[in-house]
């Protein structure tokens, strides 16, 4: 009887050894796989930014110095939580920095889209080709729109169609103007229009435009920096009390119900930033 209920507990350790090791080796699998999308994806949007750096590379980089963020978090604190929540915090920043860097850009590309209608227009006028202004805007024209541009003239040249090598700009730079742009070359292709009055009236509706959107801007300006004080002060006033009396603050990470306070003011606080994001947001 001893010998049999030995062997069922053997093979039942065995058994979940095995089952174990199965599902690590799933998560190993699953985990590596969403690696290599996180890396291509990352790849994928640095080389849109036109920044050719080693993705790996970078992602040690990034990932030491979230460890070592989190481990002098820890040894300041003593709050394994806090500790947890900064290294979540650290893993997204760059997510956030590439994000705001390619919204920069796709601002700069929009504001010189004016200048480079002009331009070709100009070029279109004067009797001149239409991939021959291309290239001439490309190398007068500031960064982004002399890479996109440039992109676009050395796609040309490898016998890329037109319509293709526009179409591939428009993915790159999601831009009303961009997709204006090819429907008037289209026109301008199967009609036979004028195609430098049609750039004209483009470029002068983009610089309208602009110039309201800067005024809109301008106006909801308050607004917006509401936004940001009150978005702030919570976390601020959190700062200064823990200062002031941080026994009584730790109870908001070391608790449960300090936790779900806490989880709490963090969803009003994003409903409310939300909201006034949407009343200071002009919809076009």
């Amino acid at each position: 009887m001893r010998t049999s209920l030995l062997a069922s507990l053997a093979l039942i350790i065995i058994a979940g050894s095995l089952g174990f090791a199965v599902l690590a080796a799933l998560a190993a699998s699953q985990a590596q796989k969403l690696g290599r999308r996180a890396t291509a994806h990352m790849s994928g949007s640095l080389q849109q930014t036109f920044i050719f750096a080693d993705v790996r590379h970078l992602q040690q980089r990034i990932m030491l110095a979230g460890l070592a963020t989190m481990a002098a978090c820890w040894a300041i604190t003593t709050s394994w939580r806090m500790a947890l929540l900064l290294a979540a915090g650290f893993a997204c920043l760059p997510w956030a920095a590439l994000w705001l860097w390619r919204r920069r850009r796709l601002q700069d590309f929009r504001r010189q889209t004016p200048d480079t209608l002009s331009l070709l227009a100009e070029g279109l006028r004067s009797g001149g080709a239409f991939n021959q202004m291309l290239h001439q805007v490309a190398q007068r024209m500031p960064a982004p729109t002399s890479q996109e541009l440039g992109l676009v003239v050395r796609q040309l040249r490898l016998g890329v169609p037109l319509e293709q090598a526009l179409s591939e700009l428009d993915q790159r730079m999601k831009t009303e103007e961009t997709r204006l742009l090819m429907a008037i070359l289209q026109m301008g292709a199967a009609s036979g229009g004028q195609l430098a009055e049609s750039l004209d009236s483009l470029s002068d509706a983009t610089r309208r435009k602009l110039a309201l959107e800067d005024k809109v801007r301008a106006l909801t300006a308050q607004g917006r920096l509401q936004a940001w004080v009150m978005g702030a002060l919570p976390f601020l006033l959190a700062l200064v009390l823990y200062q002031i009396d941080p026994a009584s603050m730790r109870l908001l990470v070391d608790s449960r119900v300090g936790q779900v306070v806490l989880f709490g003011v963090l969803l009003l606080q994003c409903c409310g930033a939300l909201l006034i994001r949407r009343i200071a947001n002009i919809e076009w």
